[in-house]
Formats: structure tokens, sequence, C-alpha cells
């Protein structure tokens, strides 16, 4: 009877453990398929990537310091040493003709050659203060906003945004053949305007979470944002249209390079803006 009790417990523990890797195993197929879920999985690694390459470029920053710091006491160290040694050989000397083998023990000679030896030291760390370089910083990866739930404030505006960006990244390898360097302006503006873009989405997301009844000045902000928002979508929808003049002008250098520059400046002018924006957002 006791074998059978035991048996069944086992069973029992069997089936719960399967029940619960079954289960288990749904809800992480749920997490995949929820575009939020996976929205916040890339934002999360792309800011421990972020992490990751700060504390890296901040080490090597700290490295930079450190060897200037050796090179910078070695060569004072260096012309120090051989200003002494030349000094206790030049007395050595003068102390010869009142007392054989010098007033100084050692021979003269050899505080010369520790002079030279001192001073070559001390001149090779100053040339190589001369040409050591900081380290490049490694470029940090843009992290991703979070997607805005359909119906919230500023949601539709995020659509657009992801919509033009997704367009624009589309047209640009086409202006990469027409006009090199209006390829590089493009990829130069986007990489200089996507993160303040990112970041307004983030604050609204940040800001549509705070209850309205508690904090009525919350939907007002979350409004702000959102004008801010569709300002920013206006203006790439602008760059786009100006990139699709580019593509169909006969001649990519005359007018329609200058509606692409004009296009450009005012997407930049904006983001420019924003970052002014949030600084004093910051500061406050």
């Amino acid at each position: 009877m006791t074998a059978k009790n035991d048996s069944g417990e086992a069973f029992g523990r069997w089936l719960a453990k399967g029940i619960d890797a079954f289960e288990s195993a749904r809800v992480q197929r749920a997490r995949r398929r929820d575009p939020f879920e996976a929205a916040e999985q890339r934002r999360a690694l792309a800011i421990q990537q972020r992490n990751q390459i700060q504390v890296a470029n901040a080490n090597a920053l700290d490295s930079y310091q450190r060897r200037l710091g050796r090179l910078r006491n070695r060569a004072s160290s260096g012309i120090y040493l051989a200003a002494g040694s030349a000094g206790l050989g030049v007395i050595d000397v003068a102390t010869l003709v009142v007392e054989p083998g010098g007033v100084i023990p050692g021979s003269a000679g050899l505080w010369f050659v520790a002079a030279a030896a001192a001073a070559l030291i001390g001149l090779r760390a100053r040339q190589q203060l001369q040409t050591v370089e900081p380290p490049p910083p490694q470029a940090l990866p843009t992290v991703p906003p979070p997607l805005l739930m359909p119906g919230s404030v500023g949601s539709e505006e995020a659509a657009d945004l992801a919509a033009a960006e997704a367009q624009l990244y589309a047209m640009i390898p086409a202006v990469d053949e027409l006009h090199a360097e209006a390829g590089l302006g493009l990829r130069a503006t986007v990489a200089s305007v996507q993160p303040n873009m990112y970041r307004l989405i983030e604050r609204i997301h940040l800001v549509s979470q705070v209850d309205a009844f508690a904090a009525p000045q919350a939907a007002d902000a979350a409004e702000v944002l959102r004008r801010r928002l569709a300002d920013g979508v206006r203006a790439y929808q602008q760059l786009i249209a100006a990139t699709a003049t580019l593509l169909a002008a006969p001649d990519p250098a005359g007018p329609a390079g200058r509606t692409l520059a004009a296009a450009t400046a005012e997407l930049e002018a904006y983001a420019a803006g924003l970052g002014t924006a949030s600084d004093v957002f910051d500061g406050n």
C-alpha cells in the first residue's frame, strides 16, 4: 500500500512539473508574439549594450589618462635626473685636481653616461606626449522608444514617425548612387535627430502613465509633447518629399539639391530645439 502511495505521489509531482513547464512555455510564446513585450526586450537589450559601451569608453579614457600621467612623470624625472647626474659628473671632474679620484664616489664618465640615459628617457617620454592621442570612443547604439498603446496620446504620431523613418531608410541607398554627398548628409541628419525624437516618445510614454485624476497637468503635458512629435513627423515628411524630388530631378545638384538641404536644415533645427527643451526640462 505504501509503495502505491509513493508511486502516486511521484506521478503527481511529475505531472505538476510537466504542467508548469507547459504553462511557462505558453507564456514565453505569448510574450514573443506580443509586440509590446518584444519592444521592451529590444529596449532592454539596447540599454544594456549602451551601458557596456559607456563603461568600455570610460575605461579606455581612464587608461589614456593614466598613461599621460606616467609619461609626464617620466619626462620630468628624466630631465631632473639628467641634470643632477651631469652636475655630479662636472663636480667630480672639477675636483680631480684637488683629490685624485674626485670627491664623489664613482667615475665621472659613469655620471655622464647616466645623465645621457636619463635625458634620453625624458626626451622620449616628451616625444610620446606629443604624439599620443586619446582613444576614439565607440559609437553608442540608439535605444528604440517604447511602443505607445493604440489610442493613447501620441500613438498615431509615433507610428507615423516609424513609417517615415522606414521610408527614408529605404530611399537613402538610391540617393547614395545618385548623389553620394546627399546620402551622407541624410544619414548624418537621421543619426542626429533620432535620439531626440525617441526621447520625446519616451516622455510621452511616461506622462501617459500618470493618473490624470491625481495630476490633471499630466494630460496637458502629454498634449504638448504630442504636438511637438507631430511637428517632427511633418519635418520628416518634408524631408522625404525633398528626397523624392531629388531622386526624380535630372540635375541633383540643382534646385532639388537645395530643396533637400533646406528640408534637412529644418529637421536639424527642430531636433536642436527638442534638445534645448530637454536640457531645460532636466535642469528643472
